[in-house]
């Protein structure tokens, strides 16, 4: 291969493929001499690593507990949307009183363990992340419902094309009677 030939695979917009691309498909031409033909590598079965951190193939939701976090519900969650939102109610009101607090208080640096905005803030923060956990807890539920509805939208556009479809038939068969 001339230099200029590798100067243009090197830098053109769309360059062609590898070399040994011949010798897969059903009109290969056999290994070629530059290519290494790898096996595909086993699926993972517990774990795998990507972008330098490690995933579980089977995805778990872990509990509160187990992330040092206070639950501000009870178990089992009947209605998740109604607790949702009163954490989230809840969430506002904290979020007012540090605001209140915020303008009507000095703070004193020397003594931050009784100030009363950390407080407010942790608080804040484990609603948050109590809301979050109820929301994953319910994506689940929310993806059928999701695939339910999808699914009559396509079950109804389906039954109207063909209601459309016999309707035209049935014009068509008038027609091609009126005309004997």
């Amino acid at each position: 291969m001339t230099e200029e030939e590798q100067g243009t695979r090197v830098s053109s917009q769309y360059p062609p493929p590898p070399i040994f691309y011949k010798s897969y498909g059903p009109n290969s031409e056999g290994p070629h001499v530059n290519a290494v033909s790898l096996a595909p590598p086993p699926p993972p079965s517990e774990e795998y690593q990507c972008y330098g951190d490690t995933w579980k193939v089977v995805e778990t939701i872990r509990s509160l507990k187990e992330e040092g976090v206070e639950q501000l519900f009870e178990e089992p969650v009947k209605n998740p949307a109604a607790e949702i939102k009163r954490l989230i109610r809840e969430s506002l009101k904290i979020y007012s009183e540090l605001l209140k607090i915020d303008l009507d208080e000095e703070v004193d640096p020397t003594k931050p363990e009784n100030d009363p905005q950390i407080k407010k803030a942790t608080e804040l923060d484990t609603h948050f992340k109590n809301i979050l956990y109820l929301v994953n807890h319910y994506r689940p539920h929310q993806a059928r419902e999701e695939l339910i509805n999808m699914l009559r939208q396509q079950v109804s556009a389906r039954k109207s094309s063909a209601e459309r479809l016999r309707t035209l038939i049935k014009e068509a068969r008038e027609k091609i009677l009126s005309t004997k």
